[in-house]
């Protein structure tokens, strides 16, 4: 059965009253112009798929089996882990801040569920809805194995810059996955000297159903 040919428009279209048909629109090149109306997570924050975990301010840590915040995927949760941001709040400087960088470490653990203390907050993004997501946002956190440097988030300058100012953090735009059994954690490859710096950390997520 042949395919339907449709015909698109290039350039502007006027606006239309509702119920009117018109043909899609076309770039100079070629391209299907499409344009958000609600903005890239908005369905399935109204069905309730969308997350956000916040914790109390604990002292950045370097990678390994204790990774002071995480958020894991469980094993046989049925669901896939979109993170869509993750952001992190200064709050106390260290003591002296040690040449080196701010980064996400992801790990895969071959079906042994991290372990660790919930978040404090965890809501929904439909946030008259009750929180119930699969995932787990988690502080003072057991990994099976130490995890590996997956995205760098901000470089730290040493001893020229022993305070943040700012908040910073990573929007995924729908380029990570946890698939059932694996993580992604917060840390610094590079202790600080005397007391490492206290952040207070916000995950966002999406889940999709999922089955193997």
């Amino acid at each position: 059965m042949p395919g339907q040919i449709i015909a698109g428009q290039i350039g502007s279209i006027n606006p239309s009253a509702d119920g009117a048909n018109q043909p899609p629109r076309q770039g100079r090149t070629n391209e299907l112009v499409v344009t958000e109306l609600h903005g890239k997570y908005a369905e399935q924050s109204f069905r309730g798929r969308v997350f956000a975990a916040s914790a109390a301010a604990l002292a950045l840590t370097t990678p390994g089996t204790a990774m002071t915040f995480c958020l894991a995927n469980p094993p046989g949760s049925g669901v896939l882990v979109k993170p869509i941001r993750v952001d992190i709040g200064y709050v106390t400087a260290p003591g002296t801040q040690a040449l080196g960088y701010l980064g996400l470490y992801a790990g895969k653990f071959s079906g042994v569920a991290v372990t660790g203390t919930a978040f404090g907050t965890v809501l929904c993004d439909r946030i008259a809805q009750a929180a119930n997501p699969a995932a787990a946002a988690l502080f003072t956190a057991t990994l099976p194995a130490a995890p590996v440097l997956y995205r760098v988030i901000e470089n730290k300058f040493g001893a020229l810059a022993t305070a943040q100012t700012q908040a910073v953090g990573i929007d995924f735009d729908g380029t990570c996955t946890l698939d059932p059994g694996t993580s992604i954690s917060i840390g610094q490859n590079v202790a600080d000297t005397t007391t490492n710096a206290v952040v207070s950390p916000v995950f966002v997520w999406e889940e999709w159903l999922f089955t193997q």
